[in-house]
C-alpha cells in the first residue's frame, strides 16, 4: 500500500483508484529560434488555443462557459501579449515567454483582495499552459474519468474538469 499526503478537497478518508492529472515535466529544454519566428509560433499557438477553448466552451455546462470565454479574452489581452513579445525579444522561446508572462499576470491577480478576481489567476495560468503545451507539441488531453477515482494534481485547473 502506498500512502500519499497533500491537501484534500473534501474531508475524510479515501480508498480507491488514483488518477493523476498529467503536467509538463519541469526543466524541459526548448530550442530558441529567431525572435520573428518565435513570435509567429506564439501567434499560431494563440489562435489554436482560442479555437480549442471555443470548442471546450460549447461542451461545458452553461455555468462553466464564462470561464472559457474569459480564457479566450485573456488570449487577446494587449498587456499579456506585449509581455510575451518582450520576453521573446529578450531571447526566450515562445513557450517560455508565455509561461513567464502568464505567471506574472497570475501573480498580480492572486494579490487582488477581491476573491472573484484573485481566483481568475488559475484561468490565466490554465490558458498560458495551454498555449505552452501547443508550442511544445504536447497533447492537451485532460483527465477523463469513467468511474469514481481519487484525483491527484499540484493544482486542478478549469480545463482539467471539462472533457
Amino acid at each position: 500500500m502506498r500512502k500519499l499526503t497533500g491537501i484534500a478537497a473534501a474531508p475524510g478518508l479515501a480508498v480507491g483508484e488514483v488518477r493523476m492529472i498529467p503536467r509538463r515535466p519541469a526543466g524541459i529544454t526548448r530550442s530558441v529560434q529567431a525572435p520573428h519566428q518565435e513570435k509567429a509560433l506564439y501567434e499560431a499557438a494563440r489562435i489554436l488555443a482560442k479555437d480549442e477553448l471555443a470548442a471546450i466552451s460549447e461542451r461545458a455546462q452553461e455555468a462553466d462557459r464564462d470561464i472559457f470565454v474569459f480564457q479566450q479574452v485573456m488570449l487577446d489581452d494587449a498587456g499579456l501579449n506585449r509581455a510575451v513579445m518582450e520576453e521573446i525579444d529578450s531571447g526566450a522561446a515562445a513557450a517560455d515567454a508565455v509561461e513567464r508572462a502568464g505567471e506574472v499576470y497570475a501573480q498580480r491577480l492572486r494579490e487582488v483582495e477581491d476573491a472573484y478576481i484573485s481566483q481568475r489567476a488559475a484561468d490565466v495560468y490554465d490558458v498560458c499552459r495551454r498555449v505552452a503545451d501547443i508550442l511544445d507539441g504536447r497533447p492537451r488531453e485532460r483527465l477523463y474519468l469513467t468511474r469514481p477515482a481519487i484525483v491527484l494534481a499540484d493544482e486542478i485547473l478549469p480545463s482539467d474538469l471539462i472533457t
